[in-house]
């Protein structure tokens, strides 16, 4: 919001000082200029490092000891209970414990511990994430990240030249957009608890979908039917709805894809995968304002301007939302790897225990 406000106000300026002109053009850059010499001082004059603690190896040795001790403490408890010792061996109560667990327990438990007359050997290293499934979530991303790029940067000119607006109106146009955006959060922040996050990201790219269809010229294309472009509201409000439903899709798939991203890949891959959705997301950054001013300005007509830049953008979106529906079931992270049988098991089973915990529950109440 505070980028496109003070674009705004500084747009009312039209003073000449010491020869440098200062307008609605030069006006965001002089702002800049002051802004950074601001934080060059900050960082120089009111910054201190502070040197690292001089026990910090003799603390890291400490705690060290401490959980030597503790493991040695643990395995000992394991074989004795309070310390006097029952009879049994370690091996003996490990396998009271698996015997006394509910069978599907024991089959999810019996890949993660492994019985040993000395010790209980380490986890083994889990599989790597699904290969089609991350490209998948990069992809829409991509798409994401690319449709909003090419939005940033074609909308000045295309109100300019469609409308005829100035500077100052573009800068509130971009204004509203951030409070849209801020009102999305906010909704978004209260769905989050409540609705999946596969549900919020198939949103997303439907509202994103619908506003790049709604932002493109259809009276400008002579192939479009006429009873089609009778039924059309006039393209102003339509362009407006557009980019307020692009604004918004975008706010909310674009963390929220991350979110879930981040959810369906397991810890010891998070650097390595993380750093591919980085680099997906960045590379529409970039690509983005290149393709849109090539586009938007390599085709003549109006009506064609439009849908050479948003067109790519709706063909994006509707396949991230094919790619969605093919991996529904997979977008759920405890039904990762799972076949459809055991998802649909799985999710019968977890019906069972929560009717048998209600059952319980109430069966506890007074009469």
């Amino acid at each position: 919001i505070m980028g496109p406000a003070l674009g705004a106000a500084l747009a009312l300026i039209d003073i000449e000082i010491m020869g440098y002109s200062i307008n609605e053009y030069t006006g965001p850059g002089w702002l800049l200029v002051i802004m950074f010499m601001v934080d060059l001082f900050m960082v120089q004059c009111l910054f201190r490092e502070h040197p690292p603690a001089k026990n910090e190896n003799k603390n890291a040795t400490d705690t060290s000891s401490e959980q030597a001790q503790l493991l040695a403490d643990e395995k000992q408890t394991a074989s004795s209970y309070g310390g006097v010792s029952n009879g049994q061996t370690e091996k003996d109560s490990k396998k009271e414990v698996i015997n006394e667990q509910s069978p599907s327990e024991t089959h999810e438990k019996k890949s993660n511990v492994d019985i040993d007359d000395n010790a209980v050997s380490e986890e083994p290293t889990e599989p790597p994430p699904s290969l089609p499934l991350v490209l998948s979530l990069i992809f829409i991303q991509f798409s994401l990240m690319i449709g909003f790029s090419l939005l940033e940067t074609i909308a000045s000119p295309l109100v300019h030249d469609r409308f005829n607006w100035n500077v100052n109106d573009c800068n509130l146009l971009f204004t509203c957009g951030g409070v849209v955006s801020l009102v999305v959060y906010a909704i978004f922040v209260m769905l989050s608890k409540r609705v999946a996050d596969r549900s919020l990201v198939f949103t997303a790219i439907s509202l994103c979908f619908v506003g790049f269809l709604l932002a493109i010229d259809w009276e400008g294309l002579n192939w479009v039917p006429h009873w089609v472009l009778a039924l059309l509201p006039p393209y102003l409000g339509r362009f407006l709805t557009g980019f307020g439903l692009m604004y918004g899709g975008f706010m909310i798939g674009r963390s929220i894809t991350f979110a879930l991203y981040s959810k369906l890949i397991a810890s010891q891959y998070q650097g390595k995968y993380l750093g591919w959705m980085v680099a997906g997301g960045s590379a529409a950054r970039t690509l983005g304002p290149f393709a849109a001013v090539f586009l938007y300005y390599e085709v003549q007509s109006a009506g064609g301007k439009s849908i050479a830049v948003f067109g790519p953008a709706v063909v994006l979106h509707l396949m991230c939302l094919l790619l969605m529906i093919c991996f529904w079931a997979d977008l759920l992270p405890g039904n990762l790897g799972l076949t459809p049988v055991a998802i649909k098991k799985r999710s019968t089973t977890k019906k069972r225990v929560e009717q048998l915990i209600r059952l319980r529950k109430e069966s506890s109440l007074p009469v």
